[in-house]
């Protein structure tokens, strides 16, 4: 019901509390075609594919070439501490 009909919350809430009265399998599948033609009936909309567009080009996300920025490595230095506590070193 919620994948394939536009449904707000409300409308939602009573699809659930719905199903929870029911007790067979016949009243579920009573009250899946009821609520199936009531929403068929009063919206007439079904659930509408996303599209997404572009309006204008992004900028590059590569630096700059005139900003300089130095690169924080600690590559070594734990490198070197796994080694002492593995007692490689």
């Amino acid at each position: 019901m919620f994948k394939e009909f536009v449904l707000d919350n409300s409308a939602k809430m009573k699809v659930v509390e719905n199903f929870d009265r029911a007790q067979t399998v016949r009243e579920i599948k009573l009250v899946y075609a009821t609520l199936a033609e009531g929403f068929k009936d009063n919206s007439g909309v079904k659930r509408k594919s996303i599209t997404e567009s572009a309006s204008k080009k992004s900028s590059s996300t590569k630096p700059s070439k005139y900003v300089t920025r130095k690169v924080i490595s600690d590559e070594k230095y734990i490198a070197d501490r796994f080694k002492k506590l593995a007692g490689l070193k």
